[in-house]
Parts: C-alpha cells; sequence; structure tokens
C-alpha cells in the first residue's frame, strides 16, 4: 500500500486513478468491489463500537442503537466533504491512543501472554495462517483509500516520505491494536467475569472489565471507544462517491 500510495502521488492521479486505469464503465465494476469491500469493514467496524456502547451501558444502549448512532455520524461527516474529513482526522486518532493506553494498564493484571495455548502441527499451520490472512486484510484494506489521504499534499513531496509515512502510519497502528486486542482476549481464558462479559457484549465486554479500575474516567473512554468506529468508517463511505463523481 505504501508503495501504491507514493506512486498514484507521483502520477498525479490521485483520487481519479480508477478512472484513469480502467475508463468511465470499467470504473463503474471497480466501484461495485469497493463498495462490498468497504459495506463489511464498515459493518465490522460499526458492530465492534455498538457493543462497546451496549456494554457500558448494560445493555440499556443496544447493539442495534450504537450501530445506527454511529452510522448516522458516518454519514453526517461524510456530507461534509473530503476537506472537513481531513481535518477531523488529524486529532481523532487522539482519543483512541489514550483508551488504548489506559486500557493496557488498567487492565494489566488480568492480561496473560501464556493463558492461550498456540496450536501445534497441522492446526497450528492453519491458525497462523489465519492470523497472518487477518492481519493483512485489516492493513491492505486501506489501498483502495491511499489516494484520498495524500490528495492535499503538494505534488512535489518526495515519493520517499510518502512511503514511509504511509508504511508507519499503518503499521504502528496494527500492531498496537491487534497485540491489545489479543492481550484483552487472553483475560477471557483467566478469568469468569471477563469470560462472561466477553460472552454477553462481545469485543466491548473485556474492555469494559479491562477500565473498571478507572471508576467514572473509565467509563468516560469506553463513550470514546464505542465513538472510535467512525473515523475509520467515514473514508471507506466516502471512497465510491470520489469514484462516482469523477467525469
Amino acid at each position: 500500500m505504501a508503495l501504491l500510495n507514493a506512486l498514484i502521488h507521483s502520477w498525479h492521479l490521485n483520487n481519479i486513478h480508477s478512472r484513469y486505469s480502467f475508463g468511465y464503465w470499467g470504473n463503474l465494476l471497480v466501484v461495485v468491489f469497493s463498495m462490498v469491500s468497504t459495506t463489511g469493514w464498515n459493518v465490522i467496524n460499526s458492530i465492534s463500537g455498538a457493543s462497546v456502547l451496549a456494554a457500558l451501558s448494560d445493555n440499556k444502549c443496544p447493539q442495534w442503537a450504537g450501530v445506527i448512532i454511529i452510522c448516522t455520524t458516518v454519514w453526517i461527516i461524510c456530507a461534509l466533504g473530503i476537506t472537513w474529513i481531513h481535518r477531523v482526522d488529524a486529532y481523532l486518532w487522539i482519543p483512541p491512543m489514550i483508551v488504548w493506553c489506559v486500557a493496557a494498564g488498567t487492565g494489566a493484571s488480568s492480561l496473560h501472554g501464556a493463558a492461550i495455548k498456540s496450536p501445534t502441527g497441522a492446526n497450528g499451520a492453519a491458525a497462523a495462517l489465519s492470523f497472518i490472512a487477518v492481519v493483512f486484510s485489516f492493513a491492505v484494506s486501506w489501498i483502495n483509500c491511499a489516494a484520498d489521504y495524500n490528495v492535499r499534499m503538494p505534488v512535489n513531496t518526495p515519493r520517499s516520505r510518502i512511503f514511509f509515512a504511509t508504511y508507519v502510519g499503518i503499521l504502528v497502528p496494527t500492531i498496537l491494536v491487534q497485540t491489545l486486542g489479543a492481550a484483552l482476549y487472553s483475560g477471557t481464558e483467566t478469568s469468569a467475569a471477563w469470560k462472561l462479559a466477553y460472552n454477553v457484549y462481545g469485543v466491548g465486554g473485556p474492555l469494559k472489565m479491562a477500565l473498571e479500575p478507572a471508576g467514572g474516567f473509565g467509563k468516560f473512554l469506553m463513550v470514546l471507544a464505542g465513538l472510535s468506529s467512525i473515523p475509520v468508517s467515514y473514508i471507506p463511505t466516502f471512497l465510491p462517491v470520489r469514484f462516482t463523481n469523477v467525469e
């Protein structure tokens, strides 16, 4: 993705690269594939955020209501246009970062690296390949948004700077978030309360248990965590519109 991002910018194609490559009618096929991909990720993002809100409210805000809140907010931000998306993106990474750091600290006593045994033999190989596929798909799914993220950069920006900015921007959050996610799940293997929370609320359960020692501040962080699915959803939602508006 980092390489493609650098090349697209240096070719001055940015948001019209699909139209340039596939033509008008071929571009419609790209739009369809993009909508399928982004819809799938938006479903995952919105349900994950809604599960956090449900866990915070003890199901007083059910998951379906959380999904509506998140998706409605995403569409409102998309309606403001790409300029506002870039403006809010510059700052909305900060609250989730605070949430994950606090959760790692307050939940550390319940996190155990040896709690989950890695499968061995043929099952181990299959599990490893599945995990690699999940990590890869999480990162590579941003490739159809690459041009939208550097569209405001000067055309003479060095390729190397775009490459490393993209590479680090994908690598660091992927490692941190997925490592913390695996650590939080380990708590479900060592604590019956964590296991129950996971079974009832899904991914929001272990996060709630990790932040409980923080008290009211932890609840505030749960709100931020639930709403953090918004910034990762509006660029994919906005993307098909960018493709179809190129004349």
